[in-house]
């Protein structure tokens, strides 16, 4: 059994989502590249790989320019275009074979300052504490890696020791009846908790 080091990989595997999806995680899929990054040292390189040469990735980015893929990842990540040094930046290297598609989505995750970096935290913090982290553990566990408790903050400066112990919010239900996740769903979405 590993360490409760594949948690820690939980933000870095959020970040990855989004940037390249648009969207967070599924459990499952949180569970296996968590533990995948475990297993490899938290190098992230295999899993942006696999990233770019999705079915997904594919619908999303296969019609798009380079430049309209460039912004699509900024958009995705930090609700903006990339400004024109960066946009820049990225087409030569690009245009240059200096970097890939998921080279260049790691670069713009790995650069995240200010009210980015603030953007993707808040993104993240929200996406994890609306997973059920006890069929994660679970799911990790089958996967060969571990969380007891999930303590210790994550990856990247996430402070998340106090919110990853047991998401159990009042009017929230994990799983309905067939198995299927329901995370994060609420009868009352801005009632207070």
């Amino acid at each position: 059994m590993m360490s409760i080091a594949a948690a820690d990989y939980l933000p870095r595997v959020e970040e990855m989502y989004m940037a390249y999806y648009g969207r967070s995680a599924d459990v499952n899929g949180a569970a296996y590249w968590a533990a995948k990054l475990a297993s490899v040292g938290g190098d992230a390189t295999m899993m942006a790989g696999a990233f770019a040469n999705s079915a997904e990735s594919a619908r999303l980015y296969g019609g798009l320019g380079d430049q309209m893929m460039i912004n699509t990842i900024y958009q995705q990540v930090f609700g903006r275009d990339a400004d024109t040094a960066g946009l820049d930046f990225y087409m030569t290297q690009l245009h240059a074979g200096a970097m890939t598609q998921d080279r260049i989505m790691l670069n713009i995750l790995d650069g995240a300052r200010d009210q980015d970096l603030t953007r993707l935290q808040t993104h993240v913090n929200d996406a994890i504490a609306l997973m059920d982290m006890t069929h994660m553990n679970t799911l990790m566990e089958q996967y060969g890696a571990s969380m007891p408790g999930f303590g210790g903050a994550g990856q990247g400066g996430y402070g998340m020791a106090g919110v990853m112990a047991q998401v159990d919010m009042p009017g929230t239900q994990s799983w309905d009846s067939a198995g299927v996740g329901l995370v994060g769903m609420m009868d009352h979405p801005f009632s207070p908790i």
